[in-house]
């Protein structure tokens, strides 16, 4: 970019950047602040102060209060940054001493600095030179179709598909992200490579989320740089989540420090919290106390018990020598018996043997019987055999009878001395006898057992008596000592610390060594994603990111692409626009409503400079009205829309935007359903009152509309929008409620929007009314409104003798006086909940109001 114009605009942006303030390059770290529980799904959060920082968020990390330089530091991969709260996903071993995010947020100097480097390394670019000479393109060239666009979106579709400059008026509702999103698709289907940048990151996900369901692209093809805020965009959109798998196995290695990292600290931690409760607890005090405490009851105790012990030990004693007594006396018995067992013994054995001698004699006298009985052959040989056998058994029954008789007589005899010896006596008495013996024996095993017992007890008692006398009694001050450290559990707590300590020996080692391994991951891991970042966005079909970051990204600073599509415009400054401009090869095109609060005026700048920086590409090519607009061929003007219904639109137009048409007039289009739109009138109540209601009033405004979608409060300037802020987050009510100037909250869409018209209305009325859909609140100062001939707040007051607006008395809001007519049910209960115990909620000392009656934001 040599040419003369470059100079000037470089030349601009250094003055501003003289002006700027904060730290220039590097970014340096700032503490956004505690990330707090959000919600029963694991997420935390982050409360900003409405500076806009959210948007600008690098390498947002989770660390200590003295920040990632010198502590920890977790980075976050799940993060979403919206309306002054930042969302995000905790990692793996998050220490609770690390909850605090950080961030590289650079500062308007440092921004400042980075578009003039980016404008002083640009080489020739021809796009970027059409538009800072004023060349637009002319109408567009391209013919494609966009089946359900209407025709004038089909001319800002082709725009967007046609090489040259082109710009696109865009008011509020009219359609420009659809457009854009089917400009994307088509362009990626061309095989040409997009670039869309917005200024905010809801425009840029609200197109990026409608072109993807359109695409359904593969992993990669559309990539949204930086964090979104919208919960549609996906992980396969964000570039730091598809560059995670370059970097998983030092992730990895890096969660297991952190883990192991966390549990040092527990333990650091848990041992603090010990010594912190036990403060000058005397262990061995205590120990002593509990000595001389344990030793009286020991004595209270051991008192009875020894007398009972001393007795026992008596009684087992008797029983003892009674079992000894009666087992003599058992024994005895049983000796005396000895003579009559062993006779009872030779009786049995010759019975027996007696027994077995008639049983062979019978036995042969069976086997010579049936001998006689067998009928033999009448052959002689068989004859012969037979006889043969006969008489062998009668041989052998003649000698067996022989031999008996004397067995006989021998045991005959055994018996009868056996009987002689027994005499009356019987089995059964030597039976008794046994078991009185053995009986005798048990009683005296367990009797001598039992004096053993009773023994060893009495001495047990006794040594335990003589030790507890030793110790000596306890004092008062030992009873205090002891029942206050145990009602504060601090001897188990001693006990713990104890066994912490004992593995301290290493854990300043382990932890410096843990500390430094977990930093050397974090970079290793920032360097591997960051080549990764790079090759993704350079095989990317569709890039998509903030203006803002645009230009600081490392993976987009010498990125070019086919297309360059610029959503917001009407909000950039030109040397912004310029640079991105200068990334596309074929098309450009800068889609904004020129009504929107322009770029900031920078101070310092020379004023023929100023329009370089400090103000919009369309005040650049003389386009400050909608005719300006109709008359340019280089601008595609969208009029109708779709957002809100008539009595808003006329208010709308009234107040600016002059062209805005229904689109319901459009073929096949839908009937709008209408907007209600209702001025309260705060000159109705005190000063005091009224002041009160100017944070009451958006707050239970928001939340009774919540239910119906995100609402927004729009404030006259910054501080107001703080205490709006603050009182809506204090009821817990901060998830779905926008709060900002218009210049925060311009090019966006909300069902419900609450406008702080109380001390004014300027040249942002027609964005901000244009933000709401179903639902407008106005809180304005009635008397100012019946009094205005010109202005915003005469557009206001002719739109409520139309009977299109309609009034609120806040007086009557608080019952102090009748309400409207009609229906009355949002009334009624608005009034209800204004008149809630905790009304007002304004911040003590915080009166705030406007002094220059200015509503620019």
């Amino acid at each position: 970019m040599a040419a003369e114009w470059a100079a000037h605009v470089i030349e601009a942006v250094e003055q501003s950047a003289a002006q700027g303030e904060g730290p220039g390059r590097p970014a340096a770290w700032s503490d956004l602040g505690v990330a707090v529980p959000d919600g029963d799904d694991g997420q935390l959060a982050v409360h900003l102060r409405g500076d806009g920082r959210e948007n600008m968020l690098l390498s947002p990390c989770l660390s200590g209060e003295q920040g990632p330089e010198h502590e920890p530091a977790y980075p976050v991969e799940e993060l979403r940054a919206e309306d002054g709260v930042v969302r995000l996903r905790p990692p793996p071993g998050l220490s609770p001493r690390s909850r605090r995010l950080w961030a590289r947020s650079p500062s308007a100097r440092f921004l400042h600095e980075a578009l003039r480097d980016g404008l002083r390394a640009a080489g020739p670019a021809a796009l970027a030179e059409a538009l800072a000479q004023r060349r637009l393109a002319g109408a567009p060239t391209s013919r494609a179709e966009a089946d359900g666009l209407p025709e004038e979106q089909v001319e800002a579709f082709r725009a967007c598909l046609s090489p040259g400059v082109r710009l696109v008026w865009a008011p509020p509702g009219t359609g420009a992200t659809q457009v854009l999103a089917r400009a994307v698709e088509a362009l990626a289907g061309e095989g040409k490579r997009v670039l869309l940048v917005a200024t905010a990151d809801t425009a840029v996900d609200d197109v990026l989320h409608a072109a993807v369901r359109r695409m359904a692209p593969a992993a990669g093809t559309a990539v949204r740089v930086g964090p979104p805020a919208r919960r549609e965009i996906g992980i396969d959109l964000q570039l730091e989540r598809l560059a995670a798998p370059a970097s998983r196995e030092v992730d990895e290695e890096r969660a297991s420090v952190a883990t192991a990292l966390r549990q040092v600290e527990e333990v650091d931690e848990e041992v603090e919290r010990l010594r912190a409760e036990l403060g000058e607890h005397d262990e061995q005090a205590y120990r002593a106390a509990v000595a001389r405490i344990d030793a009286e009851r020991v004595l209270d105790e051991l008192g009875p018990r020894l007398e009972e012990a001393q007795d026992a030990a008596e009684t087992a004693r008797r029983a003892a020598v009674t079992a000894a007594t009666a087992l003599r006396e058992a024994l005895a018995a049983r000796a005396e018996l000895d003579p009559v067992r062993d006779a009872l013994e030779d009786e049995r054995r010759a019975q027996a043997a007696l027994d077995v001698i008639a049983q062979r004699q019978e036995a042969l006298r069976r086997h010579r019987a049936e001998l006689f009985a067998e009928d033999r052959a009448s052959r002689w040989r068989a004859r012969r055999q037979h006889r043969r056998e006969v008489d062998a058994a009668i041989a052998e029954l003649q000698r067996y009878n022989a031999a008996a008789a004397e067995g006989r007589r021998r045991w005959l005899d055994l018996q009868l001395h056996a009987r002689a010896v027994i005499g009356e006596r019987s089995r059964a008495d030597v039976d008794a006898v046994d078991r009185r013996s053995a009986a005798a024996e048990v009683a005296m095993a367990a009797a001598d057992e039992g004096y053993r017992r009773a023994r060893d007890a009495l001495a047990a008692l006794r040594a335990a008596h003589s030790e507890a006398e030793a110790i000596g009694l306890p004092t008062a001050a030992d009873w205090s000592l002891v029942v206050g450290s145990e009602s504060r559990g601090l001897p188990g707590k001693h006990a713990r610390l104890q066994e912490l300590l004992t593995g301290q020996d290493d854990a300043d080692a382990l932890r410096d060594a843990l500390s430094a391994r977990h930093r050397e991951l974090v970079e290793q891991a920032r360097g591997l994603r960051a080549v990764a970042v790079a090759r993704i966005v350079g095989e990317a079909s569709v890039v998509a990111t903030t203006l803002a970051r645009s230009r600081i990204h490392p993976a987009l600073t010498g990125a070019s692409f086919d297309a360059v599509l610029v959503h917001g415009a009407g909000s950039a400054a030109l040397a912004e626009v310029l640079l991105v401009l200068r990334r596309a090869t074929t098309t450009a095109v800068l889609v904004g409503d020129f009504l929107e609060c322009g770029p900031e005026q920078a101070g310092g700048v020379d004023p023929e400079l100023q329009a370089w920086t400090g103000a919009s590409c369309f005040a650049h090519v003389g386009i400050a009205t909608p005719a300006d607009a109709a008359a340019e061929p280089g601008c595609v003007a969208l009029t109708h829309q779709s957002r809100f219904g008539a009595a808003l639109r006329r208010l709308a137009n009234e107040a600016g935007y002059e062209r805005l048409r229904a689109a319901e007039e459009l073929p096949d289009a839908e009937p709008q359903p209408d907007t209600e739109v209702v001025l309260i009138d705060l000159a109705t109540v005190p000063d005091a009152t009224a002041d009160r209601l100017g944070t009451a009033l958006p707050r239970v405004l928001a939340a009774l509309h919540a239910p119906d979608g995100p609402v927004a409060v729009v404030a006259p300037c910054a501080p107001r929008a703080e205490a709006v802020r603050d009182t809506v987050r204090d009821h817990g009510g901060a998830r779905d409620v926008a709060v900002g100037t218009v210049r925060d909250l311009q090019g966006r869409e909300f069902p419900t929007v609450v406008v702080d018209l109380v001390d004014g209305a300027g040249p942002g009325f027609g964005p901000a009314v244009a933000l709401a859909g179903r639902r407008l609140y106005l809180l304005a100062d009635g008397t100012a409104v019946r009094a205005a001939e010109t202005g915003a707040l005469r557009v206001l007051r002719d739109g409520v003798e139309r009977g299109e607006v309609h009034t609120w008395s806040a007086a009557a809001l608080l019952g102090e006086a009748d309400p409207p007519p009609g229906p009355a049910d949002t009334f009624a209960e608005l009034g209800s909940r204004l008149r809630e115990p905790d009304i007002p909620e304004q911040r003590e000392g915080t009166e705030i109001r406007m002094t220059n009656g200015t509503f620019v934001g």
